[in-house]
């Protein structure tokens, strides 16, 4: 922590409306915001700011994501797996709705499963 002595890495406009959480995770930044074409994902290298993936998720409203290890769990009208490194979408469950609450990644112990609470 630079405390007071710290200063900015990078800025960068992504032309859009931001809206959720800001994690930080592998090196990475994740964010979600609505652009014209709808919901999008983004993930940055946390040192430098180059976006290395922007991952569009459709038009229905999306909640602030959360990480799991190496995977981020997006929800908006279907529950998204989507991989920190690749951006590629490992799968999807589609609801038929909107989530109205973010999805929760919780890991119990080193040992054990996770789980991923709705």
């Amino acid at each position: 922590d630079l405390g007071q002595n710290a200063g900015v890495l990078f800025q960068r406009n992504f032309a859009m409306e931001p809206h959720g959480a800001i994690l930080a995770a592998s090196n990475r930044v994740i964010f979600v915001g609505r652009r014209t074409d709808g919901e999008h994902l983004w993930i940055v290298d946390k040192a430098t700011g180059a976006i290395l993936k922007d991952v569009a998720l459709g038009a229905a409203p999306v909640q602030t994501p959360a990480v799991g290890g190496n995977i981020v769990y997006v929800a908006g009208d279907s529950l998204r797996a989507v991989d920190i490194f690749t951006g590629d979408i490992l799968w999807q469950i589609l609801q038929g709705t909107i989530f109205t609450a973010p999805p929760l990644f919780a890991s119990p112990g080193v040992n054990t499963l996770a789980e991923l609470y709705l």
